[in-house]
């Protein structure tokens, strides 16, 4: 039986646990705006726009979820276990005003004189909370308080590690398709939809019906799959309407491609990315291919528990430099990588993070040439 997503028993324990740290800082509740932190805690995704939802977290009693109209429906599909969901305003801006209304529900739950944590930015807010909110309610303590979800995010659990083991295999799936049809006389754009709904249809005919439930509505697909001829431009994607190669463009022998694609379940995300020579490679390319693979395998053996993640970033980019190559550079070693494609920790030599058993993050330093149109550039976790 496949597993694509998180249980509503971890989700109960992390509550648990952002409650006790909550207990720990004399905060009286903590409210989540970001999308992102209120799925880690809830398994609710939804599109952040300017109808905002907060999920609050009480340091003793349930759980409120407060949502436009809009999204009444959806809760109750995905998150039937939050009994506290409160519709308070329409629309925005909404009359009476939509924040006026949001605070009547801190008011109603005695919270409107409290001490609050709070997470960050929202869409809807266009800052802090505390820059619009503290005016509708005055009387209460807004502290920052990001940390807690984002330490808590940062070492994953095993069912967070089993769900991004089950994308990355599904993500090599789509790239070995993709692999295949690279050929002299192919057009990139047709081969990139080929292989993502090849990928795609194996993907809904082993999980069935739910899976795309717990896919993050802002995916437009559930693989993005690109060869790029453009190579060191790092976000080209055919697809976009602006980048589209010539109609009539056909792959040619000696030209090499990079290729990126991915998928999630569950949320949660992995990427790949490879780069492909048609025929065989020059001496040229063989050289840079393998410091970069010599400096990535030099982070591997620096990669262990109690190193600074700006440690592996200079072993990694020592290798680079000692070869000449350093003027390539154009990037860090590596990210952290779950709900989101790019999260902490960083593998940046300005990041000091002591790495623990649990953190997930790519290793992918890449050599850019402008001169040439060309990257050596492949992602590995």
């Amino acid at each position: 039986m496949h597993k694509y997503k998180i249980s509503l028993k971890n989700y109960k324990k992390r509550i648990e646990k952002v409650k006790g740290e909550l207990q720990k800082r004399d905060l009286d509740a903590l409210v989540l705006m970001s999308t992102t932190n209120i799925a880690y805690l809830t398994g609710f995704f939804h599109v952040s726009t300017e109808r905002p939802i907060q999920l609050i977290i009480p340091a003793e009693g349930d759980l409120t979820l407060i949502i436009p109209k809009l999204e009444e429906d959806q809760s109750e599909v995905i998150v039937p276990w939050i009994k506290d969901k409160v519709v308070p305003y329409f629309d925005t801006p909404g009359v009476p005003y939509y924040l006026t209304e949001i605070a009547k529900v801190f008011k109603d739950r005695g919270l409107d004189n409290k001490k609050l944590g709070i997470d960050g930015i929202s869409v809807a807010y266009g800052g802090p909370i505390s820059d619009k909110f503290r005016k509708e309610l005055p009387d209460a303590t807004f502290v920052g308080a990001n940390d807690i979800i984002l330490d808590m995010r940062l070492i994953k659990d095993d069912e967070e590690i089993n769900l991004m083991r089950e994308t990355a295999k599904w993500g090599h799936l789509a790239m070995a398709i993709l692999h295949d049809y690279i050929e002299p006389g192919a057009n990139p754009m047709e081969i990139a939809i080929k292989a993502a709904d090849e990928a795609t249809s194996a993907m809904l005919r082993t999980f069935g019906p739910d899976y795309g439930r717990m896919r993050p509505p802002t995916e437009r697909g559930l693989f993005t799959v690109n060869p790029s001829i453009r190579c060191v431009e790092p976000w080209y994607f055919p697809h976009w309407m602006n980048q589209l190669p010539p109609p009539k463009f056909r792959l040619k022998e000696g030209g090499i491609v990079k290729i990126s694609g991915g998928c999630s379940i569950g949320g949660y995300h992995i990427e790949h990315s490879r780069q492909l020579f048609i025929g065989e490679p020059l001496e040229k390319h063989k050289k840079r291919f393998n410091v970069q693979l010599k400096s990535k395998l030099v982070a591997f053996d620096a990669i262990k528990p109690g190193a600074k993640c700006s440690d592996i970033d200079r072993a990694c980019n020592k290798v680079i430099r000692d070869a000449g190559m350093g003027d390539w550079l154009k990037h860090h070693t590596g990210h952290g990588i779950g709900l989101q494609g790019h999260e902490p920790p960083w593998i940046d030599e300005g990041d000091d993070t002591v790495l623990q058993p649990g953190m997930v993050f790519s290793i992918e330093p890449g050599l850019f040439l402008k001169e040439e149109n060309l990257v050596y550039h492949n992602h590995e976790y």
